[in-house]
């Protein structure tokens, strides 16, 4: 993938979690203003954690497809912490006036879902010896992320080698779309023809007797060619880009789960809205990073589950899970399907499916994610909050109990250990049940929680 690329399912993304926080922010918008804020502080964490996640997962997906001459393999960036984006809600809430203060969040949200893949992307490349990175601003960037982007040109051209080294190269503002791409050992790095243009305003302005940095900033905004003839240019070339891209994902066969027509394009507190572009090809990151199937063979392998479907499509990691699981012993016989509010239209969040397990019919959950103990709790807290906030809107929704599928990873003692003491370290979160699929279903634990 190109960075144009990257940039495209990254505004992807952002379009949806825009669209997310202000769904939420209308549902709530006639609380008293004390429920307001506390609604609100609560569930942010909550709506924009999943897409800082796929936006770390993408970065980690793109960065092993960059070119290497190491055996190197990426990882992705650990969980923005949930204080931090408390207290960008508390920020916007505080600073922000109600015709101001849904911006000022959705800009927090873009930075942070940014930072998924730029800390993704940096991290890495401090890992990987003889890596480098550079950051590559888009062609509608402000003036002052204009004259960041001019380091990499010219005599005095420079890269990183981590975040420390790069300075306020590594400081991005709220709603920026910067991105850090990384330059793997034997490759060269691949500038926008659009930074020549932008390096020759810089210049300019120098000239000029500007030094300061913002008021070189401030001149790159106010140059000529700093939002018409430039810009059109990269416009015309992202245009190419995207359309290179879908005609890639036709040719690989792929394509997103079909749509129940019974169902609404909304979606519930915490679940991103469908996607227009392919879940399977182009937009779909596989949490174990796995070769994506082609749609036929997703529409095969979710057929031969045999089970009923109450019109839902499941995604290849879904299916994947209720195979492990079934080999397991597990008699899933139905995926829960998801309600609609009819006032808002929002498709509301459930468990996946119903399973005897006991004796006793219990709802499930499933998360597939990496073998992490702060991953997994952060999944499970994040659901349990997802339906107190479900249940504060009359819905009658439990999260109480887990299936967690590490793909092909193994579960060592040390993390069955830590997913024991889950519910002493998570009182306020705490579940009834969790088991464990490991090394690709050949090891299905139940976890026996302490009290």
């Amino acid at each position: 993938m190109t960075p144009l690329e990257v940039r495209g399912l990254l505004d992807e993304l952002d379009r949806r979690l825009g669209t997310e926080l202000a769904g939420f922010w209308r549902t709530i918008a006639e609380a008293d203003p004390a429920q307001f804020r506390t609604l609100l502080v609560e569930a942010y964490p909550e709506i924009v954690t999943p897409y800082v996640a796929a936006a770390a997962d993408l970065g980690t997906v793109w960065y092993d497809e960059t070119p290497t001459t190491t055996n190197y393999r990426a990882v992705p960036a650990e969980p923005i912490p949930v204080e931090r984006l408390t207290q960008s809600a508390l920020w916007a809430l505080n600073v922000g006036t109600a015709e101001t203060g849904l911006d000022l969040l959705t800009g927090s949200a873009t930075r942070a879902m940014y930072d998924g893949m730029r800390e993704t992307v940096v991290e890495n490349v401090t890992r990987e010896r003889g890596a480098r990175w550079y950051r590559h601003a888009s062609a509608t960037a402000c003036g002052w992320c204009r004259m960041i982007a001019t380091r990499h040109v010219g005599d005095g051209a420079t890269f990183y080698r981590s975040a420390k080294a790069a300075g306020d190269g590594n400081r991005y503002h709220d709603h920026c779309h910067c991105m850090a791409v990384m330059i793997r050992p034997g490759q060269t790095p691949e500038l926008p023809s659009y930074i020549e243009q932008w390096n020759d305003d810089y210049l300019a302005a120098r000239k000029a007797g500007a030094t300061d940095p913002k008021d070189i900033a401030k001149a790159m905004d106010n140059a000529p060619t700093g939002k018409t003839t430039v810009t059109r240019e990269a416009r015309e070339a992202a245009k190419a880009e995207k359309e290179a891209a879908k005609l890639r994902g036709s040719a690989a066969g792929g394509g997103r789960p079909p749509k129940d027509p019974g169902a609404s394009r909304s979606t519930g507190f915490g679940d991103p809205e469908e996607p227009e572009w392919s879940g399977h090809t182009k937009g779909y990151v596989h949490p174990h990073q796995q070769p994506i199937w082609t749609e036929t063979e997703r529409q095969a392998r979710q057929s031969s589950l045999g089970i009923k479907l109450n019109g839902e499509q499941l995604y290849q990691h879904e299916i994947e899970t209720v195979e492990r699981a079934q080999r397991n012993g597990w008699n899933i016989q139905e995926w829960i399907p998801r309600r609609v509010d009819p006032k808002s239209g929002r498709r509301l969040p459930s468990n996946d499916f119903p399973v005897d397990v006991d004796g006793v019919t219990i709802e499930v959950d499933t998360k597939a994610t990496r073998a992490k103990y702060a991953t997994i709790k952060k999944h499970l807290a994040d659901s349990v909050k997802q339906a107190k906030i479900a249940r504060s809107y009359g819905l009658d929704l439990q999260k109480d109990y887990f299936l967690v599928d590490l793909g092909k990873q193994p579960l060592n003692e040390k993390l069955r250990n830590q997913l024991a003491t889950y519910n002493r370290r998570n009182p306020h979160n705490r579940v009834k049940g969790l088991w464990v699929l490991s090394e690709d279903g050949g090891s299905f634990t139940r976890i026996d929680l302490l009290t």
